[in-house]
């Protein structure tokens, strides 16, 4: 089960999806937005929703699930997801272009953002940085941005 999936599911609170959604959201929200010492902090207060939800497994019969732990790997792979798409983003843009116009290109001309809301991805293209008009290798890399976008399930926004 993906438990990240759990963040926009609506559930009154006390409820599991309630419980589950709330976990997500503040594991998501504390190790990206707060130190680590104010993680620290608020962590008994995480451990006691995990607790709750443990004992809803044990009342229907389900073993123990470390919530925490699971959620945590979950968010170190959109992480290296999101690390991964940046690779390949360069990478394909830097080979192709080199292919098809026989031109080196650096990724970093282009304006490029990448983005989550509220777990969704997203690429923002923009066009060149320096505000040079469209060429060839312009469409190219919107191109390949666009197929690596759909490659890690990124929403593609063209902005050029």
């Amino acid at each position: 089960m993906k438990l990240l999936d759990n963040e926009f599911n609506d559930g009154p609170d006390g409820s599991i999806s309630g419980m589950l959604k709330s976990l997500v959201s503040q594991l998501r929200l504390n190790r990206s937005n707060i130190s680590a010492e104010e993680f620290r902090q608020r962590l008994p207060a995480l451990i006691n929703i995990e607790a709750t939800l443990q004992e809803f497994d044990q009342q229907i019969g389900q073993p123990a699930r470390n919530y925490i732990e699971e959620i945590m790997a979950e968010l170190d792979l959109e992480s290296d997801d999101q690390i991964q798409l940046v690779k390949d983003l360069e990478r394909a843009t830097k080979a192709i272009v080199l292919s098809f116009r026989n031109q080196e290109v650096d990724f970093n001309d282009f304006d490029c953002v990448i983005g989550k809301s509220e777990n969704y991805g997203w690429v923002k293209f923009g066009g060149y940085v320096d505000q040079r008009p469209v060429d060839s290798v312009l469409i190219l890399a919107k191109e390949i941005a666009r197929a690596i976008c759909y490659k890690y399930n990124y929403a593609f926004i063209d902005l050029s």
